[in-house]
């Protein structure tokens, strides 16, 4: 896309803002569980960083609703369009992914024949997220959000119908309700002592939180306007959410709180919507660059799929050969790994696959 196109088109910057710090807070996540970096007085937030998935859910359930609420999803062809661009936009980079760590993973033995043929269909269709345990098998430890994201993609025609009839207040009690069970569902997991990831790779949950992204959404671009979503909508109102985000993981791993992610959706979900809606409303017409942070937002699919890779043994390899021990280069060393597998995904694995079948299904 050119610069003139990019500015024509309005683009929401500040949500392009989030996409890119949301994956870097997952990949300093990675980098701290699977290559022991150290980020100092950060350092208790980042061990807690897989909430940014929260956030990605709600955030693709704004994006979604931004670049679709316009197109009747009640027609037929219309209907058909949305689900072959959503399928194009996904699922070449994850097949390929899926499919090297498969082969990489029968080359080093962590797999056999027999378990890579009986797990085919669930990576075929993507239903690993339906399966708890799995989360220890293969890639499907990383590429759970997959399954997830495409149950929200299906919903999303009924979801945008459902909630563009309700009014502002019923969206308003719709979005505490929703929140509520997000508060509540992890407290019954730590009661109960369940799986530690059932409610974090639940398609459920995650459904919700992506709904919350198309309620806030509507909410935000209603036109409505009044003291609350006029404050929300400041600036401030971003930098205090994100502080009282911090500080708030930040205190409660430090008093001791179990390193359970979803218990913190108390603080979380909140904060998560205010800065959603907070950067929402925010044009960042000054940019000099705009092309250049187009880019990054594109890249951060790829630059979190290439963690499910083996990258990690890439970088502690690289730094053992080359004899880095400082915390500082190892962070260095191990990020410009995965941007460089995720720009070489990009470039040559989701760009041409998506510009392929886009010609080929897709209406000009």
């Amino acid at each position: 896309m050119k610069l003139t196109d990019i500015q024509a088109s309005g683009r929401v910057f500040g949500l392009d803002f989030i996409r890119i710090s949301l994956a870097i807070l997952i990949y300093a996540f990675h980098s701290s569980i699977h290559f022991s970096c150290n980020y100092y007085w950060l350092d208790d937030f980042v061990r807690l960083g897989a909430i940014a998935m929260t956030a990605f859910f709600i955030l693709s359930g704004y994006s979604l609703h931004l670049s679709s609420s316009r197109r009747d999803l009640t027609k037929a062809g219309e209907i058909k369009q949305f689900y072959i661009k959503r399928l194009i936009t996904i699922l070449p980079l994850y097949y390929f992914v899926a499919l090297t760590s498969v082969i990489l993973d029968l080359s080093f033995g962590r797999d056999t024949l027999e378990q890579v043929a009986v797990l085919f269909p669930v990576e075929l269709f993507a239903t690993q997220s339906s399966f708890t345990t799995l989360f220890y098998h293969s890639h499907n430890g990383g590429t759970w959000f997959i399954s997830c994201l495409l149950i929200c993609y299906l919903a999303y025609p009924f979801i945008q119908s459902l909630f563009q009839q309700l009014s502002v207040r019923s969206k308003v009690m719709s979005l505490l309700l929703l929140s509520a069970i997000l508060f509540y569902a992890p407290f019954i997991q730590h009661y109960f002592h369940l799986n530690s990831v059932s409610v974090y790779t639940s398609p459920f949950y995650r459904l919700i939180e992506f709904i919350i992204g198309v309620i806030i959404a509507q909410i935000n671009t209603s036109g409505l306007e009044n003291k609350f979503l006029t404050i929300v909508r400041k600036p401030y109102s971003w930098a205090i959410s994100s502080v009282l985000l911090i500080l708030g993981l930040t205190m409660g791993r430090r008093f001791g709180l179990p390193d359970d992610y979803m218990l913190y959706n108390i603080v979380v979900v909140p904060c998560f919507i205010v800065i959603i809606m907070s950067s929402g409303s925010m044009k960042f017409e000054s940019i000099k660059n705009p092309a250049f942070i187009l880019y990054l937002s594109k890249l951060s699919f790829a630059f979190f799929l290439c963690q499910t890779l083996p990258l990690w043994a890439v970088s502690r390899n690289l730094c053992r050969w080359a004899g880095v021990e400082s915390n500082i280069l190892r962070i260095l060393l191990s990020f410009a790994v995965c941007l460089v597998g995720a720009v070489l995904l990009h470039h040559f694995v989701e760009k041409p696959s998506g510009a392929f079948l886009k010609k080929k299904f897709l209406r000009q």
